[in-house]
């Protein structure tokens, strides 16, 4: 951590680091994180209760534990950032529809 602080040319803030002279929050606006995210094949199987995705066949919850390290195959970073980590947020089976949020924690790089 900086004993000097910098401050955000757009809100003002006091930050340790800013790109372009802006802190974290407010290039996240300017040039937002993910450039893009590839679309899952995803299918539920109503018999037997698994998701078949990429020619294997998964349990739910086995499914739901993998689904970061799959996704992070699937979302291409924005120049400038370092992916820290992908979570998955709601996650949800109804009837033969999947549904999840996918949320993103990206950093500057140096």
């Amino acid at each position: 951590m900086s004993v000097f602080k910098k401050s955000c040319f757009e809100c003002g803030k006091k930050v340790d680091k800013v790109k372009e002279s802006l802190c974290l929050d407010c290039y996240k606006v300017e040039h937002p994180p993910v450039k893009d995210i590839k679309q899952m094949n995803l299918k539920y199987c109503n018999i037997c209760g698994r998701i078949h995705y990429n020619n294997y066949f998964y349990d739910v919850e086995e499914f739901e534990e993998n689904l970061p390290n799959l996704m992070r195959k699937r979302i291409e970073i924005s120049d400038g950032y370092e992916l820290n980590e992908i979570r998955i947020a709601d996650f949800e089976v109804r009837g033969s529809k999947i549904g999840f949020d996918v949320v993103v924690d990206c950093d500057f790089t140096e």
